[in-house]
């Protein structure tokens, strides 16, 4: 009579193979709700930037309606950039005078931001600036 003393011998094999097939498809999975998150900021910091766009076409707008205008605004957005605080300024830079025209320099900046520094995961904040020239009449 044969005794068959080999019985179990492929079950550490299958243990280990279900162990490292589950630690692959947790680390799949973290790495797809990573990519989620990040493809969420990526899309708010965007937003942010046309917000930040927004006030910039906005206070270059005052400036070229009243040349006389040069301050810090808040701005209110609404649509699709609602819930950004947009704060606009403008600084005189620079006069001068080509033949009988008088140019105007100015600084324009804006700032847009959504949440709160240091307590909202979702915080995002862009600020961009450009220069602009008026002609004074």
């Amino acid at each position: 009579m044969n005794t068959v003393k080999d019985t179990g011998f492929a079950l550490p094999g299958v243990i280990f193979f279900i162990v490292i097939v589950s630690a692959a498809i947790a680390a799949i999975t973290q790495l797809n709700a990573n990519q989620a998150i990040s493809t969420g900021l990526n899309i708010e910091s965007l937003r942010a930037y046309y917000a930040a766009q927004s006030g910039i076409e906005w206070a270059a707008y005052q400036v070229s309606s009243n040349s006389s205008w040069c301050d810090e605004e808040d701005l209110t957005l609404a649509g699709g950039l609602h819930g950004f605080s947009v704060k606009s300024s403008c600084v005189a830079r620079r006069v001068f005078v080509e033949g009988e025209k008088t140019v105007m320099i100015y600084e324009i900046k804006a700032a847009a931001s959504r949440g709160t520094y240091g307590v909202s995961s979702d915080y995002v904040y862009r600020q961009i600036s450009t220069m602009m020239q008026v002609e004074i009449q």
